[in-house]
């Protein structure tokens, strides 16, 4: 008796199927380029692997038994399981739907979007794909690779694929890809699973309650406490989901060149998931994933494969400024990492020589990590230029963030990653949703005013 073949073990299904041992002929027509032998043949291997499974579809006996349909089917590479299901007709794969596949023994994502795939008459390139996800989770392949086959699918094709992925194997995908390639990828899963737009609403709130502020020099003593606020995720009325977020002060102040205002209430449709670029906000001229590199003094970044100085920026950086910049995000990253004594000492050590001195010995982070508005964030439609977004500092949805991380915006609405990841795959960001934003309810005269009010 044939040993069972393992459920996820994709790797050996990436060749054509071959046609069976009494044709050796075979090998010799491809290479001679005799197409018409080679396809003759493959329908051959193909009627004959069709009539052994259909042969086994006896009703009333186990469908996932050992040597039974569903183990003959698991077997086979995608074009193979395709061209079967295809060659069987839509009478015998309605049999076997009716029998359905033990996703204990086999793999059933793999077979059922087989199936759907035969029903429509589609190629096998989903389940390709399909594959090279799992390939890149079980770590055969990087992401990287992974990346450049779904990158190459039709988008309808790669969102039916990313619909069937397990949640497991989207946010590995979200953790894989390159940065770039996140905020597109981030609005195509959060467009194909959780319930309908119209279902949904969104409630920031943005004194829900109050946390210790942060020490501040400017006010020394006992710690103050400060609002923080709250989305809720509505469906169909009732409360799913609540994350915290943190919006502008309670009252307006001049920052600089900018103002820091209360976030506008309203009702407003979120737009589209995108790396957002803007010039207002200077480390924001770039989005985060841009690759970077130091050449010399100078500190280059990367588009459309061109290199070009920081400081040709339309407003201008100086290589300091970035390489400064870049350690004190990379400092704390590291310092949410480690909970080992010693090296949280070394890294705080490092953190008060870049304060006092703005020097560091840190290399420069290949890619761009510095855009105020994080790697992905959304535009709220309609109102006053308020974003939802996480910051340079709460940008990595793996880090252990907690909600003191969230300082005050100058107006947008401020979430962690990791919150935000959950929120995008349950679907919740899909662009339309609408966000229903609150006015601050309270005035707690003990609050802590934010450094600049």
């Amino acid at each position: 008796m044939r040993d069972r073949q393992h459920p996820h073990a994709v790797a050996s299904r990436r060749e054509p199927p071959r046609a069976p041992t009494d044709h050796p002929v075979l090998g010799l027509q491809r290479s001679a380029g005799n197409r018409a032998t080679t396809l003759f043949l493959q329908r051959d291997w193909t009627g004959v692997n069709t009539r052994e499974i259909t042969d086994l579809m006896v009703d009333g006996q186990d469908y996932n038994r050992t040597d039974g349909p569903w183990w003959h089917l698991n077997k086979h590479n995608p074009e193979g399981i395709l061209l079967i299901l295809k060659r069987m007709g839509p009478d015998n794969r309605a049999r076997l739907a009716r029998n359905p596949v033990d996703g204990g023994k086999y793999d059933k994502p793999r077979l059922d979007l087989a199936m759907s795939l035969a029903k429509t008459g589609s190629s096998a390139t989903q389940i390709d794909a399909m594959d090279a996800v799992r390939n890149a989770v079980a770590a055969k392949i990087t992401f990287e690779q992974c990346w450049r086959i779904l990158s190459k699918m039709r988008k309808k094709d790669r969102l039916a694929l990313l619909k069937r992925l397990s949640d497991g194997d989207r946010e590995a995908l979200l953790n894989g890809v390159p940065t770039l390639a996140r905020p597109g990828l981030e609005g195509e899963i959060t467009s194909v699973v959780g319930p309908p737009t119209g279902e949904l609403l969104l409630r920031f709130v943005p004194d829900v309650r109050d946390i210790p502020a942060p020490p501040d020099p400017s006010h020394p003593g006992p710690p103050r406490p400060q609002p923080l606020g709250e989305i809720t995720v509505l469906h169909k009325g009732r409360p799913v989901m609540a994350v915290p977020a943190r919006g502008g002060p309670w009252k307006s102040y001049k920052d600089g060149d900018h103002t820091a205002d209360p976030t506008a209430p309203g009702t407003y449709p979120l737009g589209p998931i995108r790396g957002h670029t803007t010039n207002a906000w200077q480390n924001s001229q770039l989005a985060n994933g841009t690759p970077m590199r130091q050449d010399g003094a100078d500190v280059q970044f990367q588009r459309g494969g061109k290199w070009t100085s920081v400081t040709k920026l339309p407003t201008p950086l100086t290589p300091a400024e970035v390489i400064e910049d870049s350690a004190w995000v990379t400092i704390a990253a590291e310092l949410r990492a480690t909970t080992d004594p010693a090296k949280r000492t070394a890294l705080l050590n490092e953190e008060r020589v870049l304060e006092n001195t703005g020097k560091t010995t840190r290399p420069l982070p290949p890619e761009w990590l510095l855009n105020d508005f994080g790697t992905a964030s959304q535009r709220v439609e309609g109102s006053p230029g308020v974003f939802l977004h996480t910051t340079d500092v709460t940008d990595d949805a793996n880090a252990a963030l907690v909600e003191g991380d969230l300082d005050f915006s100058h107006g947008c609405i401020h979430i962690l990653a990791s919150d935000r990841r959950k929120l995008v795959l349950g679907g919740f960001l899909r662009e339309g949703v609408k966000l229903d934003v609150r006015p601050y309810t309270r005035n707690n005269p003990a609050w802590q005013p934010v450094p600049g009010m």
